[in-house]
């Protein structure tokens, strides 16, 4: 028996859920499916076309697999769901001090020891409230995400990639255990550049000429800048001359002025 579901919250535990008790398990990606623009959608016509793709192949699987990180992997969104909340709280009491027109820069705003410095600053007794309680949410999440750092660390530490990702430079200890839990194996992946960049490794081209306005109209235009390579495409109107035939007689039509191979655009990288 096949089993197949669409990518969601409870994808992860239906799949380690379903694993034992069927041969095959196809978490599929929602947003690479073959449906069409407008057509009906409900949950019994969604499980009647997902067996119908499921058997003629047509399904696009999600990695999804019984490894030994799912501890690490636990750990690791613990800790950048910590990191996520601290940030939008240190940004929403800056916020607060730059809509009354007071420079925040720095770290200082968030240190204990100057906090009634910049509360003082605060010419209504709402506006010091307001910004007292982002620091007292502040004071709970910052212990909580460096326990959760902490564990995460220690976790990654009791895999043996652990060691042989340190050894990179540039890599720290936070880096390897969310690079350990994120990809979990290398060999998930066909090629080597699509784990670069997956990992975020990969060579990213970035241009901003690629189309200009001419006569009302938005065209390409030949001359495509990514920022590395300058790519020029030019095509000829007219077709090159005739190349001689290498055997008498064999192209009766090269004399006609027809090339006996079919013409292509030159392509020139500089």
């Amino acid at each position: 028996m096949r089993v197949a579901f669409e990518e969601g919250i409870h994808a992860a535990w239906l799949y380690g859920l379903l694993l034992p008790h069927v041969s095959e398990v196809i978490v599929c990606d929602p947003r690479r499916l073959p449906r069409h623009k407008g057509e009906r959608k409900n949950d019994k016509v969604d499980a009647r076309q997902l067996a119908e793709w499921l058997r003629l192949g047509c399904l696009k699987p999600v990695y999804h697999r019984l490894t030994g990180l799912r501890t690490l992997r636990e750990l690791a969104r613990s800790y950048v769901t910590l990191v996520s909340d601290t940030t939008r709280v240190m940004n929403r009491l800056k916020a607060i001090y730059r809509g009354r027109g007071i420079a925040a820069k720095g770290t200082r705003v968030y240190s204990p020891r100057f906090r009634q410095v910049w509360l003082d600053q605060l010419p209504e007794g709402g506006a010091r409230r307001r910004a007292d309680l982002p620091y007292q949410q502040l004071d709970l999440l910052l212990p909580l995400r460096h326990s959760a750092k902490e564990e995460m660390i220690a976790e990654s530490r009791k895999h043996a990639a652990q060691k042989i990702l340190a050894s990179i430079p540039t890599l720290g200890s936070v880096r390897v255990a969310l690079l350990m839990a994120v990809v979990q194996t290398p060999y998930r992946f066909r090629t080597n550049r699509k784990f670069w960049t997956y990992v975020g490794l990969g060579v990213v081209s970035r241009s901003s000429a690629d189309y200009r306005l001419f006569a009302g109209e938005l065209t390409r235009s030949c001359w495509v800048s990514t920022g590395i390579t300058i790519i020029c495409l030019r095509a000829f109107s007219k077709r090159p001359p005739p190349r001689p035939s290498p055997v008498p007689g064999r192209y009766r039509s090269s004399t006609r002025g027809e090339s006996p191979r079919a013409w292509r655009p030159s392509l020139h990288t500089s």
